[in-house]
């Protein structure tokens, strides 16, 4: 963006003015490269809350253009192969009576529709690269099924039920309760106009889910947390095959977590940060490797002192793309994942996110 849209000195003197500020919270690149769309938080009208929108980011001398509006926002965008351009809105629909966020479609040319609306809502769509399948999260209460979930909805809302039964742990995460919901993994293949449950047996091991799926939309990898005694949980992903519904669950070592893993375009590898849980003795540490969905033996890839946060795969799977801390600002580098090593440092003078 051209230094003419950069904030004035004068606003950060002004909590009133800073708080007001435009602020970016994700940002999507088309398959080709041609397109970046950006979503845009920002006050509404009375300021009493963010709203977030869609903003297409030139690549040259241009004007961002504001692509969505509503007064519920637009999040989560993702770009499909033919151009098109999915993202998630509680935004109204005439021909619905919820207002979930629902997954939605912008073609190419025309207006945005609903793509899929279910009760419980969706979130964070990620498309096949060269399939489109999409892969999201949906929510179903607990006990429910899709055919009764709806109404068994409308029974609590109408009731003011608020209670949780709780028989298990955990019972909450972070700042907010579990147990009234389960987490949904669902995948909308090309042309079809419902979602499948990629893991219908799954109560609570899709908390906080991170999910990829490869470019031709058969491998689906995503963070899977099953209960243990005592309270424990274990933290390792599940890879499942699309058209036999085959699941592999890969756990960690001993005193170790998985966690964020990314699959491959080509469907052979995952990035998975390995991280060792602390102790009296032994401080938490993190590192990044490369785990091989074949015979492959796994690879470590060193980073020296960059901490990562984020990584991506190229769409030939022969680069991973890593971003992090590093020196109390952040870098990018480019990764061989065959052998860990770091090929080149793109950047080192920011702290940088939202890798695509």
């Amino acid at each position: 963006m051209s230094t003419h849209h950069l904030p004035s000195s004068d606003v950060f003197a002004d909590l009133a003015a800073f708080t007001a500020l435009p602020r970016l919270t994700g940002l999507a690149l088309s398959a080709d490269g041609m397109r970046l769309v950006a979503t845009v938080q920002q006050p509404d009208d009375d300021r009493s809350r963010y709203v977030s929108s869609l903003w297409q980011i030139p690549l040259d001398d241009g004007e961002p253009l504001r692509l969505t509006r509503s007064e519920k926002g637009e999040t989560a965008p993702a770009f499909l192969p033919d151009g098109g351009l999915l993202f998630v809105s509680a935004r109204p629909d005439p021909d619905a009576d919820e207002d979930e966020p629902a997954l939605w479609l912008l073609p190419p040319s025309g207006e945005p529709y609903p793509l899929v609306r279910r009760a419980g809502g969706v979130s964070g769509p990620v498309v096949a690269r060269d399939s489109g399948a999409v892969v999201f999260e949906g929510a179903r209460l607990t006990g429910s099924t899709d055919d009764n979930d709806a109404e068994r909805r409308k029974t609590r809302t109408d009731r003011k039920i608020t209670a949780i039964l709780h028989t298990g742990m955990p019972i909450r995460y972070w700042d907010h309760e579990l147990g009234d919901e389960a987490p949904r993994l669902l995948l909308l293949e090309p042309g079809a106009t419902a979602a499948s449950d990629l893991a219908a047996d799954a109560t609570l091991e899709l908390i906080e889910g991170v999910r990829s799926i490869s470019a031709d939309g058969l491998t689906v990898v995503t963070t899977w947390r099953p209960r243990r005694s005592h309270g424990r949980r274990e933290f390792g992903f599940a890879v499942i095959d699309v058209a036999s519904g085959k699941r592999s669950i890969l756990m960690p070592p001993d005193d170790h977590e998985y966690a964020g893993p990314v699959l491959s375009p080509d469907g052979g590898r995952v990035a998975v940060a390995v991280e060792r849980e602390g102790a009296f003795e032994t401080p938490v540490a993190e590192q990044l490797s490369v785990l091989s969905l074949g015979d492959g033996e796994p690879v470590t890839v060193s980073l020296a002192d960059l901490t990562p946060t984020e990584w991506v795969w190229s769409a030939d799977s022969a680069t991973l793309f890593v971003a992090g801390d590093l020196h109390g600002r952040g870098a990018i580098v480019a990764v061989d994942p065959t052998t860990g090593e770091v090929q080149s440092t793109l950047a080192a003078d920011a702290v940088y996110s939202s890798l695509c």
